[in-house]
């Protein structure tokens, strides 16, 4: 109605949330989600990792189910939240010559993990998971992932596969996957959850005796 509204706005950073977390009832398990490796992945799971220690968790699930990846950056950085310093994350093959990337920083954890799979889990999920099994000693719990082995990126809107990546034990997944350690389907209800609570208990209960 031809009237002048003056308004004072505050420019800030938005961070869209790509994880959820949560302790599990009745347990000292943790719990995350994660939807897709964002950029600022890693900052988010420090901060639920640091919410739910002081929650008093003794083991932690991290579930990629259905997860199809993102930024190998942020794979590499959150893997580096838990693995000891020189532990190996994964490894880079182009052009003949073959790269090493290792964790480089002071933080790591050492209680349980059981990373949650499943056939649509790829890219930086596969990355994730074979990291904390091979260098952390996780387990993995679910149906065999994607494989996808090969690190694409876009230039001037052109997308090409740029490198392979390796496990920390040298091994290439593209075609072939990441088989767990525990194989459970799903039928109604969520088997593969239960399946690594259940392990995750009986660990605990075995450092209690």
């Amino acid at each position: 109605n031809e009237e002048i509204l003056s308004f004072s706005l505050k420019k800030e950073d938005l961070v869209n949330p790509t994880i959820s977390y949560q302790k599990i009832t009745d347990t000292n398990i943790g719990y995350i989600y994660i939807k897709n490796f964002s950029q600022n992945l890693s900052t988010q799971v420090e901060s639920a990792l640091k919410e739910l220690e002081n929650q008093n968790i003794e083991s932690l699930i991290i579930d990629v189910r259905d997860n199809s990846g993102g930024y190998l950056s942020a794979a590499e950085e959150t893997s580096s939240l838990f693995l000891e310093e020189g532990k190996r994350i994964y490894s880079l093959e182009t052009n003949g010559n073959k790269y090493n990337y290792n964790d480089e920083t002071k933080t790591k954890r050492s209680y349980p993990i059981v990373v949650l799979i499943n056939n649509n889990s790829a890219s930086a999920s596969e990355i994730l998971a074979a990291a904390l099994k091979e260098s952390y000693g996780a387990t993995l719990v679910g149906i065999k992932s994607y494989g996808k082995g090969k690190v694409q990126q876009v230039i001037n809107s052109v997308k090409f596969t740029s490198a392979k990546w390796l496990t920390p034990n040298g091994n290439c997944i593209d075609g072939i996957g990441l088989t767990p350690d525990h194989n459970v389907v799903n039928i109604e209800s969520d088997d593969q959850l239960a399946k690594a609570i259940e392990l995750l208990s009986l660990e605990s209960a075995k450092n209690v005796d």
